[in-house]
């Protein structure tokens, strides 16, 4: 069962929007952190029921909210900047499909005030961890998809990710990832491949390492970041400096 203060919570955040929810049940899905499900919804539960709705987490819309993001954004830039390459819609893209953006975005909307975590994730110390912030944004992308559909979805995105679109440059800058990939490609060579782990941290704040491989390279580089994506460009950046192509 919800509180009144989970209640509460989801119809404030619900009147804060620009997307009017018809379904709430999603939007309170959509905050619901592993830690919570585990250590509070779950608590004392038969195994057998751990999988219904009352007792899921946003783990799902998170991976669902991440795809529904990126085809809004390559879409949006795919009609904003029609003579484009696809190189320099790749640009545009990696600088507003990232967990640094959707960690600011989640920030404006305050959604640490909303989440809801269990006792070993320290609501006060919320606002720091950036992946949970980032993760949560992609869970409420994904609630509004299920809410409606993907124009709504996309509506919503176009709305909130507005200041970041509209400061796009002419001369946005090459992310290392994508500058290092343009490399390769333009010298006929294997493009590099990214393994990544997770190497520390908590369940809830990990810590990734990405090995990076390189067929013309017997070195192996690594790097670690809060996300994969972090962790990524880290890595790139390091083969970059190796090879004499800083960005």
């Amino acid at each position: 069962m919800q509180s009144q203060t989970d209640d509460y919570l989801v119809l404030d955040l619900a009147k804060q929007l620009t997307y009017k929810f018809k379904h709430l049940d999603y939007l309170r899905q959509a905050l619901i952190h592993s830690s919570y499900r585990f250590e509070i919804i779950n608590k004392g539960r038969d195994k057998k029921d751990i999988n219904n709705h009352e007792s899921s987490d946003n783990e799902r819309f998170e991976f669902l909210g991440d795809r529904v993001l990126g085809l809004a954004i390559a879409t949006i830039l795919f009609e904003r900047y029609p003579l484009e390459t696809e190189g320099q819609l790749a640009r545009r893209y990696n600088s507003l499909v990232n967990h640094d953006i959707c960690t600011k975005i989640a920030r404006d909307l305050r959604l640490q005030a909303y989440i809801r975590v269990g006792p070993s994730v320290n609501q006060k110390h919320l606002t720091s961890m950036n992946n949970i912030l980032a993760n949560t944004m992609e869970a409420l992308i994904a609630a509004i998809y299920k809410d409606s559909d993907f124009q709504s979805a996309k509506e919503f995105i176009e709305c909130m990710w507005k200041d970041y679109i509209n400061t796009l440059t002419d001369e946005t800058p090459i992310d290392a990832k994508s500058k290092l990939q343009e490399w390769y490609q333009q010298n006929a060579l294997p493009l590099p491949r990214y393994k990544a782990e997770q190497c520390g941290g908590s369940a809830h704040d990990p810590v990734f390492k990405v090995v990076l491989c390189v067929e013309d390279e017997k070195k192996i580089f690594e790097a670690q970041g809060k996300s994969k994506r972090e962790a990524q460009q880290k890595v790139a950046q390091l083969l970059l400096v190796h090879k004499g192509l800083v960005i």
